[in-house]
C-alpha cells in the first residue's frame, strides 16, 4: 500500500485534477517565500506547473518516479 500511496501522489502531481486553483485569505498571512497576504485577497496558484518545477523536484522533476515519496524503508513520506 506504500509504494501504491506513493505512485497515486506521483500521477496527481504530474496531472493534476487542475491546472489553475485560488483561494481565499480567510486571515492576514505570510507565505512561504515571505509575500504578505491579507484577509479577502485571492491568491491563484498553479498545481500543474509547480509539479514540474526543478528547483522544488529537482531536475527529474518531469520524470514519473514515485520512490520520491518513499523514505529509505520503504514508508510513505
Amino acid at each position: 500500500m506504500q509504494y501504491l500511496h506513493a505512485a497515486l501522489t506521483e500521477t496527481i502531481r504530474l496531472h493534476p485534477a487542475v491546472p489553475v486553483e485560488s483561494r481565499y485569505c480567510f486571515s492576514d498571512d505570510t507565505l512561504p517565500d515571505g509575500y504578505s497576504v491579507r484577509k479577502g485577497d485571492l491568491v491563484s496558484f498553479q498545481p500543474y506547473v509547480m509539479g514540474r518545477m526543478k528547483f522544488l523536484w529537482g531536475e527529474d522533476a518531469e520524470q514519473f518516479r514515485p520512490e520520491r515519496w518513499l523514505d529509505e524503508n520503504g514508508n510513505f513520506m
